[in-house]
């Protein structure tokens, strides 16, 4: 009776491990709500915030080089995930050969029947290519070593497409990344952005661009929808994480909409590329906001902000209209009520990536350097 339990132990803990594959590599998801739990992993998302807590907790001690250290999280996340889903499937395969060591599976040189011996040959039934010198000796315990390869080396297949996959994700987030940093000269400013788009009062040509980067930013969001884990994969260059793609975007939005003037570009701030370039940002917030951040609750928050930072906010806006101005752009002429109107919108998506940069360790100045110039505060150096 002891021996069919711990069998039976053995396939419940395959069994886990199997799940937990097939929820974060073939059904990864984020709930499209941005209120359910990242992914349906069993075990994945509890290894990824493990891991991101002992980097956070690593960096934060480091004197010097904590960004280059942290930046190393979304790596060592995928390595433990490997090597919990391998100790997994070879601890329920030991489980389900204990018992029949010596006798419905022997070797010709051993005959140890500890768990340890049952550890390695378990772990080797799980390759086609067995390492040890332990045999089946019945039909039943034969098909269980075929399954044991089948489910290795599936696991194998699925795993290894899956990282490739994870770092085509990084690759597409950092191509964008580095695509808002060129254009906005490496400053994060919008107004920079937003007075390249449209050189003398032109947005012929920008409406393309903002629609192209609606378009990777698509790309960029349903990464994270699929998977997960990309989340953790913290760049050591602000210009391509999430806080700054996503800042960009709504306060490129943002300024097109309460800066430029009604009567000659109506048409670009009603357009459907706009339209989309800020509600993808804002979804993509606020749904990483709500999964990966411990107790975040937006739509519960204080919808208030403090009057220094309304200020600061209208001081912003009032040397992006001087930046367009001097752009050859046609601003709107009440800039007071523009002012306000900026500062309330803003309201409405900043706090999200105050707290996803925030939880991330990335300095507000240096993702909004140009609040952060009008309120007088200076960046942190690169650590």
């Amino acid at each position: 009776m002891a021996g069919w339990f711990e069998q039976l132990v053995g396939v419940l803990v395959i069994l886990v491990a199997l799940l937990d594959i097939f929820l974060t590599v073939l059904y990864a998801k984020i709930g499209a709500d941005g209120a359910s739990r990242a992914g349906a992993g069993i075990v994945s998302l509890r290894v990824a915030r493990a891991t991101w807590w002992a980097f956070r907790r690593l960096s934060g001690r480091l004197p010097v080089r904590r960004d280059a250290a942290w930046s190393f999280c979304g790596p060592a996340t995928v390595v433990c995930l490997v090597v919990v889903w391998s100790a997994l499937l070879a601890l329920g395969a030991a489980l389900m050969l204990h018992p029949a060591l010596g006798e419905g599976v022997r070797s010709s040189s051993s005959h140890a029947h500890d768990f340890v011996t049952a550890l390695y040959v378990g772990g080797s039934s799980l390759a086609f290519t067995s390492s040890s010198d332990y045999s089946p000796q019945t039909d039943f315990y034969r098909l269980l070593y075929l399954a044991n390869a089948l489910i290795g080396t599936g696991c194998l297949s699925v795993t290894i497409t899956y990282i490739l996959q994870l770092y085509n994700a990084v690759l597409q987030r950092n191509s964008l990344g580095l695509s808002l940093c060129v254009m906005t000269k490496d400053t994060a400013d919008a107004a920079v952005l937003l007075a390249a788009l449209g050189p003398q009062g032109r947005f012929d040509t920008g409406y393309t661009v903002v629609a192209n980067l609606a378009s990777q930013l698509t790309a960029v969001k349903e990464a994270h929808h699929l998977y997960p884990l990309l989340f953790f994969y913290r760049p050591y260059h602000p210009a391509s994480s999430i806080p700054q793609i996503a800042f960009v975007a709504l306060d490129t939005v943002t300024l097109l909409r309460t800066a430029l003037d009604d009567g000659q570009y109506r048409w670009v701030k009603e357009s459907a590329a706009v339209e989309n370039l800020g509600g993808l940002a804002s979804i993509m917030v606020k749904t990483l906001e709500s999964t990966f951040i411990p107790g975040a609750a937006p739509e519960k928050r204080d919808a208030r902000e403090p009057a220094d930072q309304r200020d600061a906010w209208c001081a912003r806006y009032r040397a992006a209209l001087r930046q367009l101005e001097g752009a050859g752009i046609c601003v709107r002429a009440d800039r007071d009520e523009g002012a306000q109107q900026y500062a309330r919108l803003r309201q409405a998506w900043d706090p999200g990536i105050g707290r996803l940069a925030g939880y991330m360790g990335y300095d507000m100045a240096v993702i909004d350097p140009a609040t952060a110039q009008a309120r007088g505060i200076k960046a942190a150096p690169d650590r």
